[in-house]
């Protein structure tokens, strides 16, 4: 439904519990501006339990469409 009343050239889909910070649009739009049939995805960090900070992932263990079966961090 959304989709049909988009007027912007980009669509974004996230979860509801995303929460997106400041600049992590830019990074993505640059991708597709290069080539427009790209489809990207963020990555989307942990954030901890017991104190709900951030738990940013460092560069070299980016996963692309990464899934844990324990559900859990770490």
């Amino acid at each position: 439904m959304g989709a049909r009343h988009a007027a912007g050239p980009v669509l974004t889909y996230l979860d509801s519990h995303c929460e997106c910070a400041e600049g992590w649009l830019e990074p993505l739009l640059d991708r597709i501006a290069r080539d427009n049939s790209t489809v990207v995805s963020p990555v989307i960090e942990l954030i901890r339990d017991d104190d709900f900070a951030l738990r940013f992932c460092r560069p070299q263990f980016i996963q692309i469409g990464g899934f844990s079966w324990s559900l859990e961090d770490g």
